[in-house]
């Protein structure tokens, strides 16, 4: 389960990071199932997400594009790859 702040920027900051990434197209399924609102909600995920989510956000932060995110976008994708680590460990 993935706690999130902000799932509107959460969506759009994922849609960006698919565009900047190849390989990642099977996330956009899980993408596409988070809530258009500014509310604070959680997400029932598989372990496999989270691990997928996790990794395309490794990646991305590599690109170009991660550079040039806005900040609210790079703090959403930061608090949800900590929650993934602190699962992980």
């Amino acid at each position: 389960m993935l706690y999130v702040s902000d799932p509107l920027c959460f969506k759009e900051s994922m849609l960006i990071s698919l565009e900047a990434l190849s390989g990642y197209g099977f996330l956009r399924g899980f993408i596409e199932s988070i809530p258009s609102t500014n509310t604070k909600v959680s997400i029932e995920t598989t372990k496999e997400i989270e691990d997928q989510v996790k990794s395309c956000i490794k990646e991305f932060k590599g690109t170009k594009t991660y550079f040039w995110l806005r900040e609210d976008f790079k703090n959403i994708l930061y608090d949800i790859e900590i929650q993934a680590m602190d699962k992980i460990s």
